[in-house]
């Protein structure tokens, strides 16, 4: 072999790693692995929908008739999508400011856990019906307990915030 190995040898076909961007050593074309007759199901997402109950929630909302709902009564409103969403993600819920707080503490506890339960959508309606709007905004202080709580710390899944 005249020189060092290059693609022709099935070594470092060009490909470098994100890390130290070195060149990986990848095997010849024939012995990669084929996905033909492979599948794959990715796991469905943990969605948290972390809600904002501060005072503003009791103003009207964005709409196009009159008069408008407050944006609370619009966060109600959401049980069809809701209802289609369960399907295709674990869902929980969240509030900020904490329900027994009416200024800005928050609570690491969901007022929903994150679940695939097939009455999840009701369980969530029914928990922010059982509350209403007061009190501030405290929404720095509500992601930070999220992140601090492991909630959405399933290295499986895709875990978002809404």
């Amino acid at each position: 072999m005249s020189g060092p190995p290059g693609p022709e040898d099935g070594v470092n076909d060009g490909v470098v790693d994100d890390i130290d961007d070195e060149p990986v050593d990848t095997p010849p074309s024939a012995a990669r692995p084929s996905a033909v007759g492979i599948t794959y199901e990715q796991p469905a997402p943990n969605v948290l929908l972390l809600v904002d109950r501060s005072g503003s929630m009791a103003e009207p909302g964005a709409c196009t008739t009159s008069p408008c709902p407050s944006k609370w009564q619009q966060l109600l409103a959401l049980g069809g999508y809701l209802n289609d969403v369960k399907t295709r993600a674990r869902l929980g819920l969240g509030v900020f400011p904490a329900p027994e707080d009416r200024d800005c503490g928050v609570s690491s506890e969901l007022l929903v856990p994150i679940a695939q339960a097939s009455n999840i959508d009701q369980q969530i309606l029914n928990a922010v019906a059982d509350l209403g709007p007061g009190g501030r905004t405290p929404i720095a202080a509500a992601l930070a307990a999220v992140g601090q709580s492991g909630t959405l710390d399933d290295p499986a899944r895709d875990n978002v915030v809404v």
